[in-house]
């Protein structure tokens, strides 16, 4: 049974000019909702929450790029001027987006081959199609467009080697055949790309691995602003694709993943972006 939002927050709500699109989103069940027109108080949003203190570094025209939106859940929490969400079948409305915001429904793949040259973002967050070929593919190309800002990935260490499987529907499967604990966790095999990271990129990027709040997620920012970042080649990729959840978190999240909290990635990633 859902609880009655707080006098609080429906006062935030009001205040905020997001009222009348929540009522009408809950009047209508089953239909794809309205995106809030404007962003509203964090608290238990870690992505969210993470996003807007990098963002914060950036006064002024800050300008956010999420791949993989779906609900819109983490992109109307997003405080920027300029909000871009990239999803193929968005799960909310589109026809009247608010202020600032634009949604581009198509792949990460044709959103980064069709984008004009002198795009740039400050952030982006990459939660699209778990796939490690795929993710790495959209690590790269964010690179491109946010070449002195930071890129946040999602999902990099799987609760479990079934949540490890890049096929979502078998995951899901055999979390309820097995009856595992938390039976809608899936994360794919992103992780792989952290390896990659690890192996191929670290003359070139800098990155740490945010864990202990929230689900874990990898920051990565440039080394420097005028060097092309090249993917690893299809063989180093094949091999890295060899690599089980068991082999890569046999003991834990690894230090090649480079853990840190939360608070210490933030101050690590915003005291070197000063100097890009």
């Amino acid at each position: 049974m859902s609880k009655l939002p707080s006098f609080r927050t429906t006062l935030e709500y009001a205040l905020r000019g997001n009222l009348r699109v929540e009522v009408t989103n809950r009047l209508r069940p089953g239909s794809r909702p309205r995106l809030l027109p404007r962003p509203m108080p964090i608290r238990f949003a870690y992505s969210a929450r993470r996003i807007n203190t990098l963002l914060a570094a950036f006064p002024g025209q800050s300008r956010y790029l999420e791949i993989g939106v779906h609900m819109g859940r983490t992109l109307q929490q997003i405080r920027a001027p300029e909000r871009w969400g990239v999803e193929p079948h968005p799960y909310f409305r589109t026809d009247r987006l608010p202020k600032g915001v634009t949604i581009r429904k198509c792949t990460s793949d044709e959103f980064f081959a069709t984008l004009d040259a002198g795009q740039r973002f400050d952030v982006v967050f990459l939660d699209g199609l778990h796939t490690f070929q795929q993710t790495y593919r959209d690590l790269i190309n964010a690179l491109r467009v946010c070449p002195s800002g930071l890129v946040l990935i999602d999902d990099v260490v799987p609760v479990d080697s079934v949540s490890a499987n890049p096929d979502q529907r078998e995951a899901l499967e055999e979390r309820a055949r097995r009856h595992l604990q938390d039976p809608t966790f899936w994360h794919g095999d992103v992780y792989r790309v952290v390896v990659a990271l690890s192996e191929h990129h670290s003359s070139q990027l800098t990155f740490c691995t945010i864990v202990g709040s929230g689900n874990p997620q990898t920051l990565v920012w440039r080394k420097s602003v005028t060097e092309e970042i090249l993917p690893a080649n299809q063989t180093a990729l094949a091999g890295i694709e060899k690599l089980t959840y068991d082999d890569v978190f046999h003991s834990g999240v690894p230090d090649s993943f480079v853990p840190r909290s939360e608070d210490s990635a933030m101050d690590w990633a915003l005291g070197d972006l000063h100097r890009l």
